[in-house]
């Protein structure tokens, strides 16, 4: 009876290494895609100090700041929901506050939507679209850069993703779990970034496009159910929408041939992969007309949402700009899983061979370009914002020195780094003389903007600038970098 009860538990535990083994082999494709954009997301995560948009984030998602000011701070100042800065405020509260750990939660958001990418494509497709979709999606440039950088992007990317996956899987399955998932994906992506609204709002119109061609009538209250259950969810946040869009902001309404220079952006100017995506795009949509006389089909579902995807992310957007400007190369992300798989859809209407040698040369010419071409993980690009190497310098040389800045928070934070007493002020236009007084020495910082860094003289502040003329002469200055003066230290006149 003993020896029973062993043998039948040892086929057990060689049955689940079997099919541990099984499941390894028939994914190898995949674990390795997944593992090279992992170590290619991590590769010189910190090699670039933080830019002003990042250390915005990072001030904002301080776990010292009680939930309350983030939220009124995100309000009143910023241009975005709140979900990614609280996502990161709560992960800060029992990890590490630093860079490394903001860009290290980014370049895992962006291996895990790689890994949502195949998934994506299997319910579009096939597993063989979704293993292409991966593979474009880890050496694609705009992907990379956002998963190396501490704001919300990578999470739209990642949270659009979900939220297709599950849409379709509620649409061809009808069962509950896919609509409760849906929603709660499809409420996360929409209170990440406003252009959420816009992949819900495609979502809406495949759905009433499924429906005017006869939808099952248990899908359509299912559907209907699930769209009025995100809507809800959202109206606690819809004055703050709403409050947004009456501020001014800097955009302005991108050229009508903003697509074609968009999408030679997304793939970092790479012409050979921008050759094969407008040709991947032509297949795509000559396969949608054909499938468009064979409605019910499930291919025809997913390249409907994939048509919708593309066109409200890039074409409803722009309308919108014409009243309100909103379209920017970096919302565009939201639209990038659609694009990515109208490329490999359309690809795959090629000659077999032909279609190989498109997945080679788009996979080769996008790792040429990322790492010899653009030299993305060598060449500085944020060495108009170095704050990080400023308030290094500033923090050993000029220790015991007062610090003014208009981006003292961005400064403090890094002074915090490196376990520096200094503090930078704001002067926030007031007379300087009445908050510091005249110390002997003290240092003026910038990192942000150009013509207010030419010279002391240019510099905006009328109070601040009047205060160094009247009382101090410049003793030294930091970072020349392109002519753009970074940091000043000033000494007081006798």
């Amino acid at each position: 009876m003993i020896k029973e009860k062993a043998g039948k538990a040892g086929r057990e535990e060689l049955l689940k290494f079997s099919n541990q083994n099984t499941f390894l082999k028939g994914n190898i494709a995949l674990i390795i895609i997944i593992a090279v954009a992992f170590f290619s997301r991590i590769y010189h995560l910190t090699y670039q100090s933080l830019w002003s948009d990042e250390l915005y984030t990072m001030v904002n998602a301080n776990p010292a700041l009680p939930l309350q000011k983030i939220l009124t701070e995100i309000k009143t100042n910023d241009f975005h929901p709140p979900l990614s800065y609280l996502l990161l405020h709560y992960l800060f509260k029992v990890v590490t506050y630093n860079d490394f750990v903001g860009r290290l939660t980014s370049a895992l958001v962006g291996t895990l939507s790689v890994g949502a990418m195949y998934y994506f494509g299997r319910e579009i497709k096939s597993k063989k679209t979704g293993l292409v979709m991966a593979l474009f999606t880890t050496v694609n440039y705009l992907h990379l850069h956002y998963s190396q950088e501490i704001r919300m992007y990578i999470w739209l990317f990642l949270f659009t993703i979900l939220s297709a996956i599950f849409f379709l899987r509620s649409i061809k399955t009808g069962k509950s779990i896919d609509y409760i998932l849906y929603v709660l994906f499809t409420t996360s992506l929409i209170y990440t970034h406003y252009f959420g609204l816009f992949v819900f709002g495609a979502e809406i119109l495949c759905f009433f496009h499924l429906m005017w061609r006869k939808l099952n009538p248990v899908i359509i209250k299912k559907g209907l159910l699930a769209g009025f259950a995100v809507l809800l969810l959202y109206l606690p946040w819809v004055p703050n929408l709403l409050f947004s869009g009456t501020r001014e902001h800097w955009m302005g309404l991108p050229k009508l041939n903003f697509i074609i220079f968009y999408l030679y952006k997304t793939l970092g100017k790479d012409p050979v992969s921008f050759a094969f995506y407008v040709l991947g795009l032509m297949g795509f949509f000559r396969c949608l007309y054909s499938l468009s006389k064979k409605e019910n089909t499930p291919s025809y579902v997913s390249y409907l949402l994939v048509t919708y995807g593309l066109l409200s992310v890039y074409i409803i957007t722009y309308f919108v700009s014409i009243l309100k400007p909103i379209l920017q190369l970096k919302c565009t992300i939201a639209a990038l899983p659609f694009l990515i798989a109208a490329l490999v859809i359309g690809l795959d209407t090629f000659k077999k061979h032909y279609g190989r040698i498109g997945i080679t040369l788009v996979t080769i010419s996008a790792i040429i370009n990322i790492l010899f071409i653009r030299k993305h993980y060598t060449k500085i690009t944020n060495d108009n914002e170095n704050y990080r190497d400023i308030a290094l310098t500033v923090a050993s040389r000029h220790s015991r020195v007062p610090a003014i800045s208009h981006y003292a928070d961005y400064y403090n934070y890094y002074f915090d780094q490196f376990g520096s007493k200094i503090r930078a002020i704001n002067t926030k236009g007031k007379d300087p003389a009445a908050i510091i007084g005249k110390p002997t020495e003290l240092t003026v910082l910038y990192a942000h903007g150009g013509k207010e860094l030419m010279s002391f003289n240019l510099i905006r502040d009328k109070k601040l600038s009047s205060y160094l003329k009247r009382f101090y002469y410049l003793k030294r200055t930091y970072f020349l970098n392109n002519g753009l003066e970074k940091a000043f230290v000033y000494v007081r006149k006798n």
